[in-house]
């Protein structure tokens, strides 16, 4: 288990969290998660036209979702009840504490959400007495309030491995090399794709790379909007 810093640009950083197989019992919620998940998955494989219709309509939705809070997502609260420090692996030009303020500082805005969100699932009820159609707004309330809660949990977690002396600091030597001296980089670099393929490849996590390209994009999107 390690956690690691990837600067997307000079003012933005990506969160991941590596897991091994945890030993422990997946939660109710994980585990309603996980069927939900193969359960679009079916969706999204499947031959009938409007599903999808549903399931693309369903993904832009999600692509919307702040790459921040699918980071702050990934930290399970089983980390909680480490005994051994984990490692935080960052670049040596870019420090994790700024990161980790930032990342607080989103916990208002998900406990807002996670209370609209709530709100919004009684209102849905009555789309499920529609017979043959399921009650798709509801479904997505219900993720959207489980997805800002786990983002909650995952900013619990990471606050008490930080007040814990859990997490320990590391310069890495391999992150230093992939992006390469600091005085080549121009004042708006940008993490570009061979840097991508570089980090997947090194830390063995090729669906890294996705979540990467997301996080740019949305980065990029909300710039040419400012």
């Amino acid at each position: 288990m390690r956690l690691i810093l990837i600067p997307l640009n000079a003012s933005r950083s990506f969160l991941y969290c590596q897991i091994q197989k945890l030993e422990t019992q997946s939660s109710l919620l994980d585990r309603a998660s996980a069927k939900a998940a193969r359960f679009w998955d079916s969706w999204s494989t499947s031959e009938v036209a409007w599903k999808k219709k549903v399931t693309r309509t369903g993904q832009n939705l999600l692509d919307r979702i702040d790459f921040e809070e699918y980071s702050l997502k990934a930290i399970p609260s089983s980390l909680l009840k480490v005994k051994d420090p984990i490692p935080l692996l960052h670049p040596s030009f870019s420090e994790p504490t700024p990161i980790f303020l930032a990342l607080d500082s989103r916990r208002p805005l998900h406990i807002k959400w996670l209370c609209i969100w709530l709100a919004a699932m009684p209102l849905t009820l009555p789309l499920a007495l529609v017979p043959v159609i399921p009650n798709l707004p509801g479904f997505y309330a219900t993720y959207r309030a489980w997805s800002h809660y786990k983002a909650i949990d995952g900013l619990k977690t990471l606050k008490f491995l930080q007040e814990q002396h859990k997490l320990v600091h590391e310069k890495s030597v391999e992150l230093d090399r992939i992006y390469g001296p600091e005085n080549q980089r121009p004042s708006n670099w940008q993490l570009n794709h061979h840097q991508m393929n570089d980090l997947a490849r090194q830390f063995e996590a090729p669906g890294l790379i996705m979540g990467l390209q997301q996080a740019l994009k949305q980065i990029n999107e909300k710039s040419l909007k400012s």
